[in-house]
């Protein structure tokens, strides 16, 4: 029922009635923008709780992340250090097993080996041992300057006087 329609009552009246109407469409509208305001206010609430809490877990995570590649990085740098450290050592090693073979191999019968120095610093080894005879010590002095390696062989003169059973010491200088 639309009460502005009603010509019975007075102008006044209905003028009266024209404003209460337009009060009320104005209140209802009013009441329905804050039921909107509320509950967006509320849902917008809702998300940022959801987000806030998603926020919390990806921190929580990225500083245990940040632990676990800090200790992965401590790792790296021990390797990196221990490879530094290899390499210095490859730089100044000194295959000593092929150097030995050759020695040994320019030993004769009748000559035996006690002590073997070597000192790739100094570049003189020196070998000491016992020979059945002169002949023998001479061969061994041989041998050891055909190696391309060897530069020089010093046995001393007195242990060239002796014949037979000589306990010998040379120097060997090499290259």
């Amino acid at each position: 029922m639309y009460p502005t329609r009603i010509s019975v009552l007075a102008k006044e009246k209905q003028h009266y009635i024209n404003r209460l109407v337009y009060m009320q469409f104005v209140r209802n509208g009013i009441e329905v923008f804050l039921f909107f305001l509320c509950s967006s206010t509320i849902f917008l609430v809702g998300s940022w709780w959801v987000l806030q809490s998603h926020f919390n877990d990806l921190a929580s995570s990225l500083s245990i992340k940040a632990s676990t590649e800090t200790e992965r990085t401590a790792q790296i740098r021990e390797i990196n250090t221990l490879l530094a450290d290899t390499q210095s050592l490859q730089e100044t090693f000194i295959a000593w097993t092929p150097r030995i073979q050759t020695f040994v191999s320019a030993i004769p019968d009748g000559v035996t080996l006690s002590n073997l120095s070597l000192s790739a610093y100094k570049k003189t080894y020196l070998m000491s041992g016992f020979a059945v005879s002169r002949e023998s010590l001479l061969v061994l002095k041989e041998r050891l300057l055909a190696r391309p390696e060897v530069k020089d062989v010093n046995i001393p003169l007195s242990q060239l006087i002796e014949r037979e059973n000589i306990s010998f010491s040379l120097t060997i200088d090499v290259n």
